[in-house]
């Protein structure tokens, strides 16, 4: 049976892939396990005594993708974690070859579109920024003709310092509601380095996880912040009164900091 496994993947001419595959018994017990655990509420799964667990079980009920689409994203966000942990660090460092290309003009206006690399559908200026956010930027210089003439160094990362600072303060991702470790947390800037100009530092920074640092790049959701308080400020489409939601950290040593 296991001479049997396989997986496909199948380019669409729409921009999107299909997967074909089977798994071998041994294969399956770990990514059914995984892919019940993310959905097995959404599916009339065990019901839950611990109150911590019905809690994160309601709120799954109340997400509003399909079960299919958590399912999926599960699948996707725990082979990023794979890929970019690190055991000896609070928030791994390294990230998965996905390159992002994008003119530094298009960039600059905010107009345009980029490319994943080896993917033939365009992406929005939004989606590079929120690449560039979480992973920097390597800068290639091209001539007149398009021949790439220098490659320059990786800018605008956070260091593997001010990770181990952001895990330490905000204890996860600060999107309130949500309960997603360090580990699985990307480093939002707060000031967008071609729109804001703004700096690398922890102040100025935020853990998000995938979905919630997508929001905040490609659904209009943005961070306030005042002095060492943050906050969640909505679109007008989800709230036309854009009121702040309190974004406070989860670090419980920082909660007791705050709390004297």
């Amino acid at each position: 049976m296991r001479e049997q496994r396989f997986l496909r993947l199948f380019k669409q001419s729409d921009g999107m892939t299909r997967l074909s595959g089977l798994l071998d018994p041994e294969s399956a017990a770990t990514v059914v396990a995984a892919y019940d655990a993310a959905t097995s509420p959404r599916r009339g799964g065990p019901r839950f005594v611990d109150p911590t667990a019905v809690a994160r079980a309601e709120e799954l009920l109340r997400d509003p993708r399909t079960t299919e689409q958590i399912g999926l994203d599960s699948i996707v966000e725990l082979i990023r974690i794979g890929v970019a942990s690190d055991p000896t660090a609070l928030v791994g460092g390294r990230q998965p070859a996905v390159r992002v290309l994008i003119a530094e003009r298009d960039l600059r206006r905010h107009s345009g579109a980029g490319a994943l690399e080896g993917q033939s559908a365009p992406i929005s200026v939004d989606t590079a920024q929120r690449h560039i956010c979480e992973a920097g930027v390597v800068p290639v210089l091209f001539d007149s003709d398009g021949q790439a003439v220098n490659v320059g160094r990786e800018q605008r990362l956070f260091t593997r310092r001010q990770r181990v600072g952001l895990a330490a303060r905000d204890g996860g991702c600060r999107f309130p509601g949500c309960d997603r470790p360090p580990s699985w947390c990307e480093a939002h800037h707060l000031q967008e380095w071609h729109r804001d100009h703004g700096r690398t530092d922890i102040a100025d920074g935020m853990l998000l996880c995938r979905h919630h640092h997508l929001l905040v790049h490609n659904n209009g959701w943005r961070i306030a912040r005042a002095g060492a308080d943050y906050s969640i400020v909505p679109p007008r489409s989800v709230d036309p009164r854009q009121m702040p939601i309190p974004a406070p950290p989860s670090s419980p040593v920082v909660q007791r900091v705050l709390t004297g």
